[in-house]
């Protein structure tokens, strides 16, 4: 199955449904303005309760997301997918603190007890599986300094 052609059953699918994950596309991939129209509508479905943890502020990859321990849909969220849509929001404008807030109150609970940042967390944004992630961890490095400078810091190069 591709994103193109899925031949799965999954409604919606998987080329018609939102994935965090497009948000890379801003960044670090710097190939879509995160002030674009598509961008800006999709990141503002991401508070939809459907896509995101119900006890934190954490988003899914996409709605009724199956890539899980259980093999089942499961309350809960992505805090690097989070971390994208923290950018697109603080890079069009529509949530300027975004990114502050991911880095000084979002994430704190989603820590292990060694410091790092989960794959993925629970409903109730509590460490739910993969916590060695290594590139979750420069991610969040890259967004740190990101908000140091004030501007996205670790784009590809520019578009």
């Amino acid at each position: 199955m591709t994103a193109d052609q899925p031949d799965g059953t999954e409604e919606p699918p998987p080329d018609r449904r939102p994935d965090a994950a497009a948000f890379m596309a801003c960044w670090p991939w710097n190939v879509v303005d995160p002030g674009s129209d598509r961008v800006v509508a999709t990141v503002s479905h991401a508070d939809d309760p459907t896509w995101k943890a119900d006890g934190t502020d954490c988003v899914g990859r996409y709605p009724d997301d199956d890539f899980t321990p259980t093999g089942t849909a499961e309350d809960g969220g992505w805090p690097v997918s989070e971390a994208y849509a923290d950018v697109v929001r603080w890079q069009s404008g529509l949530d300027p603190t975004a990114v502050a807030d991911y880095v000084y109150r979002h994430s704190q609970p989603w820590r292990t007890a060694a410091d790092l940042l989960p794959e993925r967390v629970d409903g109730d944004g509590r460490v739910r599986w993969n916590s060695n992630l290594q590139w979750s961890q420069a991610m969040y490095v890259l967004l740190v300094e990101s908000l140091v400078r004030g501007e996205p810091f670790g784009l590809a190069p520019g578009r």
